[in-house]
């Protein structure tokens, strides 16, 4: 049964007053979803874990950027009382 089957299910179930039926389906539920956002059941990684695996090390990133890595400081913002009207 899929996601959207067991969600029907259990709002069914609910309706007919079948309140351990309908927990069971959305403990299922739960349970597929949680394996699809961390990539347990599907067998690939999900998109974060991908992301971070491709990125690159910091000693990479220090010799593909000016100044070796180092963010450029940021611009500093005037006071409110030096504005003018």
């Amino acid at each position: 049964m899929d996601r959207r089957d067991l969600l029907k299910s259990m709002l069914q179930n609910f309706i007919n007053d079948k309140a351990d039926d309908a927990k069971q389906d959305f403990h299922q539920y739960l349970t597929i979803k949680s394996k699809e956002i961390t990539g347990l059941g599907s067998g690939a990684a999900p998109a974060a874990a991908q992301e971070a695996a491709s990125a690159a090390t910091p000693a990479e990133h220090a010799a593909a950027t000016p100044e070796g890595g180092a963010n450029p400081a940021p611009a500093a913002a005037e006071p409110a009382s030096a504005t003018q009207e």
